[in-house]
């Protein structure tokens, strides 16, 4: 009888140990995921200011610009899956439109552009919305995977 309980007490701890590096292996993918972001983010600021600060940059500029776009909304979608409320999901709508916005609006891709100043309302309006994206995720891996509070 001793022995079928340590068989059962020694199941119960594996299955627990399994969850416990399920739920491990989920956030440290998570949170790869969100790094890559904030990674794309920058990469899109700077392609962005290299892009509309000098006249010269082209077509090879404005291309990396879209593919981080969409790479960033893509990101973002995924992440929103796992730990935004249904309520927040508007404000990343929200905040993904005027990152478009700001990122290939305007003059974006036409004959006519001239370069912008670096301190611009639309450069600015694009460091602001890649911020206001980057703290909804951030706030919602926090509040799913709560820092342990060591006492």
């Amino acid at each position: 009888m001793p022995s079928i309980m340590v068989v059962i007490g020694w199941i119960v701890v594996y299955r627990l140990q399994r969850k416990s590096n399920f739920k491990q292996d989920a956030r440290k993918d998570l949170r790869a995921r969100l790094d890559k972001l904030d990674s794309d983010l920058k990469s899109l600021r700077d392609f962005c200011i290299e892009y509309y600060t000098d006249e010269k940059k082209g077509f090879e500029v404005s291309t990396q610009v879209k593919v981080v776009v969409e790479d960033i909304r893509r990101q973002s979608y995924i992440l929103s899956n796992n730990f935004l409320k249904d309520v927040e999901k508007p404000k990343m709508g929200t905040y993904l439109k005027n990152l478009h916005k700001a990122a290939t609006g305007g003059t974006f891709e036409s004959k006519v552009r001239l370069p912008l100043d670096s301190n611009d309302l639309q450069l600015n309006s694009l460091f602001i919305s890649s911020a206001q994206l980057l703290n909804l995720f951030e706030d919602g891996f926090f509040r799913t995977y709560p820092p342990l509070v060591e006492k």
